[in-house]
C-alpha cells in the first residue's frame, strides 16, 4: 500500500512540472496545453446535429454541427449558450446584387431574372488584375435567397420573386421614367 501511495504522489508531482501533453509527439510546444502532431491524420471534433444537444456547454466549447455544416463555438456561458459558426463553406452570408434598372414602360406584367444577371456579370468582369481568375466564383441558383430591399414604388409594383430569383412586376401607368431602380440582397442559404 505504501508503494502505491508513493508512486501516486510521484506521478502527481511530475504532472505539476510538465503542463503540456503531447499526442504523437514527445516534445509538445511550450505554449500549448495539448499538442497533437501527425502528418497523415486529422483532428476530429465531436459531431452534433445542434449545439443545443450539449448540456451546459462551457464557454469556448467547439463542436462540428452536422446540420449547419460548420464548426461552432459557444460564445455564451453554460446557462445561456450562444453558438456561432467559425467556419463554413460559405464566405459571406449576404451581399448586394449588381445594380438593377427594370424597364418600367407599358402596363403588362413583366419578369426579370436576377440570378442570370448576377451570373453574367461575374462570368465576364469588365476589368481585372493580371493574376485574377477569368471569372469571379459565384453561387448556384439554389444556394441563394433573394430579397428586394428597396424599389421605386412610383414606377412599378413588385408582384413577387421566385426561389430562383425571377422577379415578377408590373409597370405603373402613372410612372414617368423608362426604368425603375431596385436594390436586391442575395443571402447564402
Amino acid at each position: 500500500m505504501k508503494n502505491i501511495i508513493t508512486i501516486a504522489v510521484l506521478m502527481m508531482s511530475f504532472s505539476i512540472f510538465k503542463a503540456q501533453t503531447g499526442i504523437g509527439t514527445a516534445t509538445p510546444h511550450a505554449s500549448a496545453s495539448l499538442d497533437m502532431t501527425s502528418t497523415t491524420l486529422g483532428f476530429l471534433l465531436p459531431r452534433v446535429a445542434s449545439g443545443t444537444v450539449v448540456a451546459n456547454p462551457a464557454t469556448g466549447l467547439l463542436v462540428y454541427n452536422t446540420s449547419k455544416k460548420c464548426i461552432e463555438i459557444n460564445l455564451g456561458n453554460p446557462t445561456t449558450p450562444d453558438w456561432n459558426c467559425l467556419t463554413s463553406n460559405k464566405h459571406n452570408r449576404y451581399f448586394y446584387a449588381p445594380s438593377i434598372a427594370l424597364p418600367s414602360t407599358g402596363s403588362t406584367q413583366l419578369t426579370y431574372n436576377i440570378y442570370d444577371q448576377y451570373q453574367a456579370l461575374l462570368n465576364a468582369p469588365a476589368v481585372k488584375n493580371p493574376s485574377a481568375a477569368a471569372s469571379v466564383p459565384f453561387y448556384a441558383v439554389n444556394e441563394l435567397n433573394y430579397y428586394i430591399v428597396s424599389y421605386d414604388s412610383s414606377e412599378i409594383t413588385i408582384d413577387g420573386i421566385s426561389d430562383t430569383g425571377i422577379i415578377t412586376y408590373t409597370p405603373l401607368a402613372s410612372g414617368s421614367l423608362s426604368c425603375a431602380s431596385i436594390t436586391v440582397v442575395l443571402e447564402v442559404k
